[in-house]
């Protein structure tokens, strides 16, 4: 049996949300609440059950996390809040990652290059690009129990910052 995690990803467009679905392991995501207003993709977002972070209180949040944890399902997050539509990874807000060190839950940082134009922001339309994806090695909870939530998000944004930086030089 796979010990569910959270899936720490950076945010470049408004595709990542689909793209995640290509992660290793059934997850669920947490989105903002843009995604169930589109229609038909809307629809979708509801049957996968996605977390409208923005219509949860903390508490009931914490709760639907813990209980699909417990029921095997990985976290997909992207920690940014936005898509930054470039290879500079944004500042991460903090709530997964003081929730990895409260359940003891693992990490597994996502790297997101190519799709900066796919579509750019305040675009419908998608420009052929190459998107590449990485998952960067688990990060157990031992490995990371003795930071702070604050410690612990700038951490993952430089690997994953680092990682998109070296992705990006290879493009």
């Amino acid at each position: 049996m796979r010990i569910p995690k959270f899936f720490v990803a950076n945010h470049v467009s408004s595709l990542d949300a689909f793209l995640l679905a290509l992660v290793p392991e059934e997850g669920v995501e947490v989105v903002k609440a843009w995604p169930f207003r589109l229609p038909i993709l809307g629809v979708f977002a509801r049957l996968a059950g996605f977390l409208n972070v923005e219509r949860m209180e903390p508490d009931e949040f914490r709760a639907a996390v813990e209980d699909l944890l417990g029921e095997g399902y990985s976290i997909v997050v992207f920690p940014e809040g936005t898509r930054s539509g470039s290879r500079q990874v944004g500042q991460f807000h903090g709530a997964m990652f003081r929730l990895a060190l409260e359940l003891r839950v693992p990490l597994v940082p996502v790297c997101i290059v190519g799709n900066e134009r796919t579509p750019a922001k305040g675009s419908w339309i998608l420009e052929p690009a190459t998107v590449r994806m990485r998952c960067l090695p688990e990060m157990a909870w031992n490995e990371f129990s003795h930071m702070t939530p604050y410690q612990l998000k700038n951490h993952v944004r430089r690997l994953i910052q680092d990682e998109v930086d070296r992705m990006g030089a290879t493009a």
